[in-house]
């Protein structure tokens, strides 16, 4: 999140609810200092969208303790998973126990009868807490390991042409819930044309990208208008969007499939 876009964004906005930055790929930009900043002076509170970022920090302090609140997802495609449902952090004890009331049909307290709210069947299922559990307890070896290949990624990466690797800020450390790089817009090809080639001559799939769409170009929020597939406002955002990819990473790829992925990627891009 720009914290000059954010500050002029709020101007047009000055009833901003909450500011949700978002953990994109797993990194916690260090433009969130100035986002923080900024939104305790105008009184707004803070919702980190930490999905993609369970286990990344930014100047040693994990994702989801900068805001009022952070949002973790446990989907089978995170970093860290229980099958489905996810996580939330609060820095103020009576927030989480506002969430416990919410998540939970709205009772008054756990266990009570009495309902004084709205509220969701939003708890997470024994089952998928059991799963989740075991996931964690393994976690650190996980997260070493995806570093661990994405500094190898780093190396063999150096020397293929039309690609870039997505730089991590200093002071952030990511936990590569995707490998990212750019391919040069100038380049012999595009993103699905590459994808297609990598797939059918050499066998290797490219992971999904982080995202393929804005939010604003998606009909539900094109406010009554046509949603803009590849122009409109937010010029960085589009330029992300259309010239990522991101390449395979979990913790059972061998370096010998790391260096197939990047022959292949070689051989289409040279």
């Amino acid at each position: 999140m720009d914290p000059d876009a954010l500050r002029a964004a709020v101007d047009r906005c000055p009833d901003t609810a909450a500011v949700l930055p978002v953990h994109i790929g797993g990194i916690v930009s260090p433009a969130l200092d100035a986002v923080l900043t900024y939104c305790r002076e105008r009184g707004i509170p803070v919702v980190e969208d930490a999905a993609h970022a369970f286990g990344a920090t930014l100047g040693g302090r994990p994702a989801g303790s900068f805001g009022r609140f952070g949002a973790f997802s446990f989907f089978p495609t995170k970093v860290a998973v229980s099958g489905e449902g996810g996580l939330l952090s609060a820095a103020l004890p009576d927030d989480a126990e506002q969430v416990r009331r919410w998540r939970d049909h709205g009772k008054s307290a756990q266990g009570s009868t009495l309902h004084d709210r709205p509220g969701g069947n939003w708890r997470l299922s024994e089952l998928h807490a059991a799963l989740g559990t075991v996931d964690l307890e393994r976690f650190a070896r996980t997260l070493a390991v995806r570093r661990e290949l994405a500094a190898r990624y780093d190396v063999l990466l150096a020397d293929v042409p039309g690609l870039r690797p997505h730089a991590v800020p200093d002071g952030s450390d990511s936990n590569f819930y995707k490998y990212l790089a750019h391919l040069d817009p100038d380049g012999p090809l595009d993103r699905t044309l590459l994808k297609k080639r990598l797939r059918e001559r050499h066998g290797v799939s490219l992971a999904g990208e982080v995202y393929d769409h804005l939010l604003c170009d998606h009909p539900y929020f094109a406010d009554g208008h046509q949603p803009a597939s590849s122009e409109g406002p937010f010029e960085r955002a589009r330029r992300f969007v259309r010239h990522h990819i991101a390449l395979p990473l979990y913790p059972s790829l061998t370096e010998a499939e790391q260096i197939r992925v990047v022959t292949a990627l070689r051989s289409e891009l040279s």
